[in-house]
């Protein structure tokens, strides 16, 4: 875990508004609500993750902490864009019946 705090304070300053918005805390990043895990594959050479707490399988993958927080922001905004399209859409049918 020492791996990941060091990284991220090597980081610097973000270089993308949406990253100081990102909480990275133990093995958690949260972003917009979203929560994901964090592991490292030694075999790949890479951290991955798995957003929470949706029935969805949703991934995300980067060779350093800093691809893998990008990543983890376009899941999550991705996610979010289309279950809201996707309500808006609902609710439109149901305005409509």
């Amino acid at each position: 875990m020492e791996r990941f705090r060091d990284t991220l304070q090597k980081g610097g300053t973000p270089e993308r508004k949406e990253e100081m918005c990102l909480l990275m805390t133990d093995e958690v990043l949260t972003y917009r609500g979203c929560r994901g895990s964090i592991r490292y594959s030694e075999a790949d050479g890479c951290f991955y993750g798995r957003l929470k707490g949706t029935e969805d399988h949703l991934v995300y993958e980067g060779k350093t902490m800093r691809e893998l927080m990008e990543s983890f922001i376009e899941v999550v905004d991705r996610h979010i864009s289309v279950s809201y399209t996707s309500l808006t859409r609902r609710t439109k049918m149901i305005g409509e019946v």
